[in-house]
């Protein structure tokens, strides 16, 4: 860590030796440390340590979100996805965190509303219209009224 900060003379610094001495000795540290991490961004030092196995952790407000889901890397890799929703319009959610070689994420659109998919998952079960009435009367099954197919 200290030669990756920039302060390699910190690392034989009898102050900061031991748990105990860094303890002891923290705001001492603290104000030779601080200047250094100044000098980049949070995301900057978190990829600098952990490229040389630092554990570390960033902890800021991420402003429930908006951080994340309008950060340039995130965007570039695909971990955002931007889409029309029926019923909020534009907007912005978490796109596929996982990626495997052989079988990309693939992110279908916004999230559904309850019962949007109701009519269909039945058809394709078999279910005709009068059937499907049938249960929704019966209160098995929900649809909202009104058209809100989702397009791309």
């Amino acid at each position: 860590m200290c030669a990756t900060v920039g302060a390699p003379e910190l690392s034989s610094d009898d102050r900061f030796a031991t748990r105990a001495a860094r303890a002891e000795n923290r705001k001492q540290l603290e104000s030779l440390l601080e200047p250094r991490f100044a000098t980049r961004t949070a995301i900057q030092w978190t990829r600098a340590l952990d490229a040389v196995g630092v554990p570390n952790e960033i902890a800021f407000d991420s402003r429930a979100g908006e951080y994340v889901l309008f950060d340039g890397d995130n965007e570039r890799l695909g971990l955002v996805a931007e889409y029309d929703h029926s019923l909020l319009g534009r907007m912005r959610q978490f796109g596929s965190l996982i990626d495997f070689s052989e079988t990309p994420g693939l992110i279908h659109g916004p999230p559904p509303l309850v019962g949007e998919h109701t009519v269909e998952i039945l058809e394709w079960l078999g279910y005709d219209a009068g059937q499907r009435d049938e249960l929704r009367a019966d209160g098995v099954v929900y649809w909202p009224d009104g058209d809100y197919t989702w397009t791309q």
